[in-house]
């Protein structure tokens, strides 16, 4: 089924795309949260990252379908030094988009997380993936008992100080 939802998006791109030539080469990400009960499924394509924040601990549930993931292993494998790595060109971008063509890579598990009492999923869009997870788990930490509403203003004020303007969509689910 949420196979289903990334093949309509990218159909829909598709279709965008011939009736407005203008468009050809965009693409976007796609991030699919699905709770159930307290079973998480998702599907993601692209770097929109869905987290797992438990027992203080934040944790990226979905692939990140952009060229960090590889250049990060560049780092542990000795073939590039942190700094370099940290400020790569190439570092944010895509390797799988919806642009109304074959999707390359989807991430869409067959085994749901299941969620406990406490635990908070956080779903965004870009932006949120250039604080650090010490960065987030403190705003959690500080503001869990908060309404979402307030937790997503906190987020966006800590990416502001980055001067990041282009973080516009965060999602939360508070577990009972």
């Amino acid at each position: 089924m949420l196979r289903t939802v990334a093949d309509l998006a990218n159909d829909t791109l598709r279709q965008h795309t011939r009736t407005h030539p203008e468009t050809e080469g965009m693409g976007a990400t796609l991030v699919v949260p699905a709770l159930v009960e307290n079973r998480l499924w998702w599907l993601s394509v692209g770097d929109s990252p869905l987290y797992l924040y438990r027992g203080g601990k934040l944790s990226q549930l979905n692939e990140d379908h952009s060229m960090a993931p590889q250049i990060d292993f560049m780092v542990t494998s000795g073939l590039m030094d942190a700094a370099t790595a940290k400020h790569h060109p190439d570092r944010n971008c895509l390797i799988s988009v919806l642009m109304g063509t074959r999707i390359p890579k989807i991430d869409c598990p067959a085994k749901p997380v299941e969620l406990q009492a406490g635990d908070i999923v956080v779903c965004a869009s870009d932006g949120l993936q250039f604080l650090t997870n010490a960065q987030i788990e403190k705003v959690l930490a500080k503001y869990r008992k908060n309404r979402s509403t307030e937790i997503a203003e906190r987020l966006l004020e800590e990416l502001g100080k980055l001067g990041d303007p282009d973080q516009d969509n965060i999602s939360f689910w508070q577990a009972g």
